[in-house]
């Protein structure tokens, strides 16, 4: 069952699969990701704040679906018939993409059944995991208690008609006619398969068959000591303001990665067209991705605002760990750093100005250092 947030009107939506029990597809959708972020709660919303429903976060869905109700053909992802339960706008409380981040995304809801203040809670280190890439996100979707808050819960029980149509799941299979006016096609049909949307939609697929993403691995990070190594062989490397980044490229296809195996590929669209011309196998970079202030430095406050209002990003790839399916971190770390920089000369995205493959120095005066000959 879903919500959406979005700088244009912040649309919400929810949908429900089944009936039996009610099933709904919690979406919460941002404009400025350009997608819907959707989670999945087997037993629909509950007004009652004590009951803590969970939510299963899942793939992103494209905006265009945020007022779809009808039929998906069976074998398609999400296929079955979908019922739009309700539909409005809801208000983010705070930063929605701290929200996310963080594992707390309140929000307000101004919907026809789901009103008033609602939060999304991740459970972390309950996740579930996966055969591949990082594992399931659990979530809970939880009722604040305010004016529309309720004892018992009352949402689901109550409502078992589409809010745009009042047709029920079965009308909605057969394709009977509005029972209320409504711009919904009474035999709508959505091809899941058509759309990926694990990336953002301006960055479509050209259904080439490319090798599998290289999947997450955590990657490295400073360990913060009381002085300097002393012996030889270390380098120096610039401390950039931003996010670490790992960049799961195959071909045309991009997936992007935080520090800790979030799937961040909408917030980073930016960067997503530069890196698919990385490489026509599969490689895994990691790096950094910043944003500069007016006087040139990276600046993660800055880095924030160009999220938010499409400002240009900047990624600064620093290592590679994995290339066509091999793991690489065998290899000493400037050897690394040659394939990478290697790597982007010859697809030339540094022309763009987007991807960079910074240098390092060998130990000056300064702070930070990393072994050249180990990972």
């Amino acid at each position: 069952m879903p919500g959406t947030v979005t700088n244009r009107g912040r649309l919400f939506a929810s949908w429900c699969k089944n009936m039996t029990p009610l099933a709904c597809t919690m979406i919460s959708a941002s404009s400025l990701d350009g997608v819907l972020k959707s989670w999945a709660v087997t037993k629909g919303p509950s007004d009652n704040p004590d009951d803590k429903r969970l939510a299963v976060r899942v793939e992103d869905h494209p905006l265009d679906y945020g007022s779809f109700e009808g039929t998906i053909p069976r074998g398609e992802y999400g296929g079955g018939t979908v019922m739009l339960w309700d539909e409005g706008s809801w208000e983010p409380i705070g930063d929605p993409h701290a929200g996310l981040n963080d594992g707390d995304l309140k929000m307000r809801l101004q919907g026809h059944r789901m009103k008033g203040e609602w939060v999304l809670v991740h459970m972390k280190g309950r996740d579930s995991k996966r055969k591949s890439g990082p594992p399931r996100e659990n979530w809970l979707l939880i009722k604040h208690r305010d004016d529309y808050a309720r004892d018992e819960e009352t949402l689901v029980a109550r409502f078992t008609k589409s809010v745009s149509t009042g047709r029920d799941m079965d009308g909605i299979a057969k394709g009977l006619k509005s029972k209320k006016p409504t711009k919904v096609a009474a035999d709508a049909v959505w091809h899941s398969d058509a759309v990926q949307v694990d990336k953002p939609a301006r960055h479509k697929s050209r259904r080439t068959k490319s090798a599998p993403l290289p999947s997450f691995r955590a990657p490295q990070l400073a360990t913060l000591v009381t002085a300097v190594p002393e012996s030889s062989g270390w380098v120096f490397e610039m401390k950039y303001d931003g996010y670490r980044c790992l960049a799961a490229i195959s071909g045309d296809q991009v997936r992007l990665y935080t520090r800790t195996g979030k799937d961040w590929t909408t917030q980073f669209a930016e960067i997503v067209a530069p890196l698919t011309k990385i490489t026509k196998g599969t490689a895994l970079i990691d790096g950094e991705l910043c944003a500069f202030d007016a006087k040139g430095r990276t600046d993660f406050s800055t880095l924030k605002d160009h999220l938010s209002n499409g400002g240009p990003l900047t990624y600064f790839a620093f290592d590679l760990l994995e290339v066509d399916g091999n793991d690489i971190t065998r290899l000493g770390l400037t050897q690394r750093k040659g394939k990478a920089r290697k790597t982007a000369r010859q697809s030339r995205v540094l022309v763009a100005g987007t991807i960079f493959c910074p240098c390092h120095w060998q130990w000056p005066e300064g702070v930070r250092r990393r072994c050249p000959r180990g990972p």
